[in-house]
């Protein structure tokens, strides 16, 4: 997201060969929406797990709202669907995991490795923005994705529990996430 919001437009330009020159901060914003989409996918695959298969059918219903804000959101243009499609899906899983945080009890959420990961994207992309008329758009998309992951080393956005799933997953190719990965839980 950090490198689509400072050379979004030029990106979608070439890989449209120049049919869509604007198109950056919708990508962006449909990126907001992959992820909103992919945390439904966890949220529903533990309800099946736990025996919340029936609780799942009718929070589905839930999806009602994502056509009602694509509805409203059409008054401005592609921006304000892209923005009710992604509001509708995170409302959606917003509700179904306060739901299930209500019924599972406690569920344990890492607020701070999400704000350390999502701050070194912000601060690269503002530091993108502030040098992009100096540079140009390539050599600040550049500069952006070569400091990206050394700003993950540096803010580890992994915990030990996160570490832990990594290595019963991938077993050794775990390793290399040992950089970006905090020492406490």
């Amino acid at each position: 997201m950090g490198a689509l919001s400072v050379a979004g437009n030029e990106l979608i330009a070439l890989a449209s060969s120049g049919r869509f020159t604007d198109a950056g901060m919708v990508m962006v914003i449909m990126l907001l929406g992959l992820g909103a989409t992919s945390q439904g996918q966890l949220v529903v695959m533990i309800m099946q797990i736990f025996p919340y298969t029936r609780q799942l059918r009718y929070l589905s219903i839930l999806s009602a709202i994502t056509p009602i804000a694509v509805i409203v959101g059409s008054n401005w243009g592609l921006m304000g669907v892209v923005c009710g499609i992604v509001l509708g899906a995170w409302l959606m899983n917003s509700l179904t995991l306060l739901w299930l945080n209500y019924q599972a009890g406690r569920i344990q959420l890492d607020w701070l490795g999400t704000i350390r990961g999502l701050s070194i994207a912000i601060f690269l992309a503002a530091i993108g923005w502030a040098i992009e008329d100096k540079l140009g758009v390539w050599w600040t998309l550049t500069f952006v994705l070569v400091a990206y992951v050394p700003g993950l080393m540096l803010v580890k956005p992994l915990n030990q529990l996160d570490m832990a799933l990594l290595n019963r997953g991938l077993r050794h190719r775990a390793r290399i996430f040992l950089y970006f990965t905090s020492k406490s839980l």
